[in-house]
């Protein structure tokens, strides 16, 4: 129906009401359809970064803007994570320094052989925490009631939209005995379900998540301190920032210690940290004399039992709490399988896995679809091959994000603490 008005203004009084609301009210109008027809519409904003720093908080300055400590969220699910920023810089060593077990020798150092340029990123300044993980690895009940109602059943990994999902726990009492928080941070994963948590949360909120790199980690981990100035703290100065020697205790709420300069807490102790390096071998041990770029100096696995976890844990001596502990994961760790039904491609050992979680990062620079992938995927033959055989048995199930939010309770309700 028109719009119809009476009046009993002169000519020239209702010609300048006419102007009045044709400027108020149709040309935004038209403005609007404009801008929301054109095909260039405006680039999404970069969460975490702005075009000025925010008073008392910590920044880091790029060319890119100003990265700042952010709050990734799933609102529907009740998951924050909280993400602070890591400048670029340069972790330089000299291989001499180093034994083969990765304690750092107590000599002078000579002139830098290594030297591995980091982009800025963001990371986690916890450890995942079983009340973030289980929203993942609790995909698997959600995901066969969708595959069964909507015949999904020729969905692959490989498409960008799929994860795998490990069968439900089968003994949560046996393995979560350690467990005595939802905050604590999540263990008894392999790194290939760290790789598939971080393509989740990256799906559910739009970013790019991942594991960190060996290099990211250690840089990270030393906050700022060259590796030929490093000093091993006292025991009771590691006391306030790790927790180690509680191996009948197990691990701790995260962030109960002091944080590292840069706000990452439990960088070391809790948890040994997962990291995408998976060849078997430590940084300092393999890496080639020379300058690098940073993805040159990740090492990809040959077979799936060398994959490697950073920083020490709760069972450590203090020698073994550094930035330079290694856990090397053998065939040790995936002696017995660990579900009935079995998905030990996703889950290990009980009593050696609950030492392991992991945390997870975010580039400033965004990703190439191969290099991506490439942080998600089974990252060996072997892998790839055991996780076909377990996927046609049913023994963990691929399947597309988002599914229906109907997961278990978490491993603590489980256990009724």
């Amino acid at each position: 129906m028109p719009f119809v008005f009476t009046t009993c203004l002169s000519r020239d009084r209702l010609r300048d009401c006419a102007l009045l609301l044709l400027t108020v009210f149709v040309l935004p109008t038209v403005a609007c359809a404009q801008i929301e027809s054109s095909s260039e519409q405006p680039e999404a904003e970069t969460k975490g970064l702005s075009s000025s720093p925010i008073a008392n908080e910590r920044f880091v300055a790029t060319s890119e803007g100003y990265m700042l400590p952010y709050t990734e969220t799933i609102e529907e699910l009740g998951l924050e994570l909280e993400m602070v920023p890591i400048p670029a810089g340069k972790l330089e060593f000299d291989r001499r320094q180093f034994s083969n077990a990765e304690k750092l020798l107590q000599r002078k150092a000579g002139e830098a052989e290594v030297s591995i340029d980091v982009p800025a990123f963001w990371m986690g300044k916890y450890e995942i925490t079983w009340e973030q993980y289980v929203h993942y690895a609790g995909l698997y009940g959600a995901m066969k009631k969708r595959i069964r109602a909507e015949d999904l059943e020729d969905v692959s990994i490989e498409e960008p939209d799929a994860v795998t999902a490990p069968t439900e726990i089968y003994d949560p009492r046996s393995r979560f005995e350690l467990l005595s928080s939802k905050q604590c941070p999540a263990f008894s994963m392999s790194q290939f379900a760290a790789k598939q948590f971080t393509k989740w949360l990256s799906i559910r909120t739009g970013g790019e998540y991942r594991l960190p790199s060996e290099a990211e980690w250690t840089y990270a981990c030393l906050a700022g301190e060259p590796i030929s100035q490093f000093q091993p703290l006292s025991d009771a100065k590691l006391k306030e920032q790790a927790l180690f020697g509680h191996g009948d205790i197990g691990p701790e709420k995260v962030g109960q210690r002091e944080a590292n300069a840069w706000d990452l807490h439990d960088m070391l102790g809790n948890v040994s940290e997962y990291v995408l390096d998976s060849d078997g071998k430590s940084l300092f041990n393999r890496m080639p004399n020379g300058r690098f770029e940073h993805w040159k100096s990740v090492g990809m696995a040959k077979t799936r039992f060398t994959t490697v976890a950073c920083g020490g844990n709760f069972s450590c001596d203090p020698d073994y709490c550094t930035p330079f502990s290694r856990l090397r994961i053998d065939e040790s760790y995936w002696d017995s399988e660990a579900n009935i039904p079995l998905s030990i491609s996703w889950l290990g050992t009980p009593d050696k896995q609950t030492t392991i979680g992991f945390r997870v990062v975010r580039s400033l620079e965004k990703l190439p679809a191969d290099r991506r992938e490439q942080c998600w995927r089974p990252d060996n033959e072997d892998l790839d091959f055991d996780l076909e055989m377990k996927l046609q048995g049913g023994r963990g199930v691929v399947g597309r994000i988002p599914v229906p939010d109907e997961y278990p309770r978490s491993p603590i309700d489980l256990l009724g603490k």
